[in-house]
């Protein structure tokens, strides 16, 4: 059994090409904000946009409230029926604005002014970890290209509160963090960044995680086939999807000699079984694009959707999904 990548055709409304948006899934919608369009390195995007992802179509729906405004490198979840954006760079300087938009009412609401503090964060990484926590890792400092933030922030979304674990992680950035329950509640797993950081597992040590929306992993048969190598090399601003259990790792940047060596985004993919620790390459058929800052989210049984990102100084609008 092989991963088959396609294009979709949309049909109607598109939204602008960019990369280093903000994204996640929920209730059959996959939601993006902001990013970084043509003027990639001085200015943000700062809309909102909706994939119905059974008609695959786009739309931009009528809120109310004070919204996020223009971000990128920014993170962006959704615990039940509440979408939460935090941190970014806005144009000008790093960030540690927080909002939330209700998905019933489609009101946001500006948290920064209400929550504790926390240090400014662009390009970290973020997950759910059960109904009421978010945890935070990455580029949380005044750092240079030479040193990324090495915080490890918790934000408690029923009191705004934030709370820093009583550690230290390595410093990255354009990394992922994936909360994978099904293998543990006691870890998050960390993966890539600049300065060509591999793996890491946080311990967050979880009592109550939420049930998954998708219960199965990959067929035995795309693991079983699959090839299995060394840890992949080092990247940033790829992207990675639970898969129950098995993490995806997609695209993103591969490490040069230096922190500045970024090279065009690759269109290469990794499993990570958490089960046992394996790392596998899979059989892989179809268009499967060379991108970095794009983003990916599970959204069926059997599917994944890729959207956006670059390639080569050039920014994409296009979905591709991955079926198996």
């Amino acid at each position: 059994m092989v991963l088959q990548c396609t294009k979709v055709d949309i049909s109607g409304v598109v939204l602008p090409s960019r990369t280093n948006h903000a994204s996640a899934f929920w209730d059959g919608k996959f939601f993006v904000h902001g990013g970084n369009g043509d003027s990639k390195y001085d200015k943000c995007l700062g809309d909102f946009w909706v994939l119905d992802t059974v008609g695959m179509t786009w739309s931009q729906p009528e809120t109310s409230g004070e919204g996020p405004g223009p971000r990128c490198h920014h993170s962006m979840d959704v615990i039940q029926g509440k979408l939460w954006i935090f941190g970014g760079w806005t144009g000008k300087r790093r960030c540690n604005f927080l909002h939330s938009l209700d998905l019933a009412t489609w009101q946001w609401t500006d948290c920064t002014p209400i929550m504790s503090a926390v240090d400014t964060h662009s390009s970290h990484a973020s997950t759910v970890l059960d109904d009421h926590t978010i945890l935070v890792v990455g580029r949380g400092e005044t750092g240079t290209h030479a040193k990324y933030g090495c915080n490890i922030d918790y934000l408690d979304t029923r009191t705004l509160k934030w709370s820093t674990f009583p550690g230290s992680t390595i410093s990255r950035a354009g990394h992922s963090l994936t909360f994978v329950p099904s293998v543990s509640t006691r870890y998050a797993f960390v993966y890539g960044g600049r300065q060509r950081h591999e793996t890491e597992h946080i311990v967050c040590k979880v009592e109550h995680p939420l049930a998954p929306v998708y219960s199965s992993s990959f067929p035995e048969e795309v693991l079983k086939n699959g090839k299995r190598v060394e840890v992949p090399p080092g990247r940033s601003y790829h992207s990675a999807v639970d898969v129950h259990g098995v993490v995806a790792i997609y695209g993103g940047f591969i490490q040069g000699k230096s922190v500045r060596g970024l090279l065009d985004g690759v269109n290469e993919l990794y499993l990570h079984d958490g089960r046992n620790g394996a790392w596998l390459v899979p059989e892989m058929k179809g268009e499967w694009p060379r991108r970095a800052g794009h983003t990916a989210a599970r959204i069926g049984e059997s599917s994944i959707v890729i959207f956006g990102g670059e390639h080569s100084g050039r920014q994409f609008n296009d979905i591709h999904v991955v079926t198996w």
